[in-house]
Parts: structure tokens; C-alpha cells; sequence
């Protein structure tokens, strides 16, 4: 606080008051020092859920002094929360106030980093709310689904979200499955979008291995193997995680 003029000798008690002490207090006066203008008290205050305005009174002068919320982490989102290995996803952390000057930095993990991976932290700008950041996925060497849990932290509190991360498949199409009986013998023909694919052949109700296909040009395989009965369907599975299922034609 500021006087108009120099205090006189002995100083100059100046009477403060708070009109909302349960959220800023202040001392019951403050003292001008001899020949001084001005002096300094701290004004204490306490947490709250919202933005609220108190007026600090000093002598016949008053301010007011606006008491934010601490902001924490409400929440952590993905979007999408299921995507194809080697894509992306975007991650929205939202905090429960704005962030503060400076911003406030969330620290950001992955449980999986074989699966997905993230940045160490994600600044909220100050004045904002909420920031996002980008998850980056990897290559599966299973053709299954795996998920990766991302997890947020600021303020002491926690969230997390699960990521579900599909495997990259090839698309196959079986144009021949003919079984020869006379010669116990099955042909099959194939093709796969992926040129660097393995191509083997199984009976459908049994899941028995008939044989591996042979890659001959470009996106196609064949193969002719002897079986003893004609197998009624096969499925062709690719090692880049695709499959099709024909119905074998006797011949």
C-alpha cells in the first residue's frame, strides 16, 4: 500500500480488512515506517473450485484480488481409441481450470511401447483448458489385436485411456480350389496384396495344414498338393495377418 505522503514519526498504522476471509485473509493493520510512503503485508488465501473476487480493504482504499482454482487433470481422451498399427491417434488431456502462467505440463507414458508410443509431456498453454498430442503406433508381429493403456498426470491426479491397435492386414482371394480325385491332388490359386506375403493353405473344419503356396509373379501364388480326400473348403492365411475361404470343386 501507498501513502499520499511520508509517514510521520512513529510511522503510520494503516487498518486492512478482507470482506471474504474464509478465502483471503490479511493482517489487522499494517505499519508505514517513519518517513516512508509505503509497505508491504502478504494477503494469504485458500483454495477454491471457482473463480472468486475479494476486496482487500486498506484504511479508505480497496482492490480487489481475484482468487483461480488450482487447476488438476479432469480427464484424458483418444480419438480414435482403435486404430490400424502404424497409423496414428490424437490425445486430448483437459484440465479442470485454465492453466496457470507459464502453462502447465502434463506428464504423458505408454504400458506398451512395443504397441504405441507417446511424448514425455503435453504443455496446456496458460489461459487454456486442454492440449493435444499425438500417439504413434507400431508395426504387431501378431495378427491379433493388442492395447496399449496411455496414461496422463498433472496436479496429482491420474488418468488413462486404452488404445486398441489392429494388426495392418493384406487382403488375399483364392481364385482356384479343385481337388483332382482321381489323382488325390488339390490345386489352389491365389493372390495377395501384399508382395511379400506367405501364402499357406489349411482345411477350413479342421484347421490342418495342407501345404505352403508357391509365389510366382507379382501378387500371385498357386500350389498343387496331394491330399486324400477332397477337403470340402480351404483357407488360405497370410503371414501379413489377411485370409479367404473358398469352397473346393471337385474335378
Amino acid at each position: 500500500m501507498t501513502l499520499s505522503v511520508a509517514a510521520p514519526a512513529g510511522g503510520a498504522v494503516v487498518a486492512l480488512l478482507s470482506t471474504n476471509p474464509a478465502v483471503a485473509t490479511v493482517p489487522a493493520n499494517v505499519t508505514v515506517p517513519a518517513g516512508a510512503t509505503g509497505a508491504n503485508f502478504t494477503v494469504s488465501t485458500t483454495a477454491v473450485t471457482a473463480s472468486t473476487s475479494v476486496t482487500i480493504w486498506a484504511a479508505n482504499y480497496s482492490t480487489v484480488l481475484t482468487v483461480t482454482p488450482v487447476p488438476t487433470l479432469s480427464s484424458l481422451s483418444l480419438n480414435p481409441a482403435s486404430v490400424t498399427a502404424g497409423t496414428t491417434s490424437s490425445g486430448r488431456v483437459t484440465l479442470t481450470a485454465v492453466a496457470p502462467a507459464g502453462g502447465a505440463v502434463v506428464a504423458l507414458a505408454s504400458n506398451n511401447t512395443a504397441v504405441a508410443t507417446v511424448p514425455t509431456s503435453v504443455t496446456v498453454a496458460a489461459g487454456d483448458t486442454s492440449a493435444t498430442f499425438t500417439v504413434s503406433t507400431n508395426s504387431l508381429t501378431a495378427c491379433a489385436s493388442s492395447v496399449a493403456t496411455i496414461s496422463a498426470t498433472y496436479g496429482g491426479v491420474t488418468k488413462s485411456a486404452g488404445l486398441t491397435v489392429a494388426p495392418a492386414t493384406d487382403t488375399v482371394a483364392i481364385q482356384q480350389a479343385d481337388y483332382f480325385a482321381n489323382r488325390h491332388e488339390l490345386r489352389v490359386a491365389a493372390t495377395s496384396t501384399g508382395s511379400t506375403a506367405t501364402l499357406q493353405v489349411y482345411v477350413t473344419s479342421t484347421g490342418e495344414l495342407i501345404g505352403t503356396l508357391t509365389h510366382y509373379d507379382g501378387n500371385r501364388y498357386s500350389g498343387r498338393f496331394t491330399w486324400p480326400v477332397n477337403p470340402q473348403n480351404i483357407t488360405v492365411r497370410s503371414s501379413l495377418c489377411g485370409s479367404a475361404t473358398k469352397a473346393v470343386t471337385s474335378k
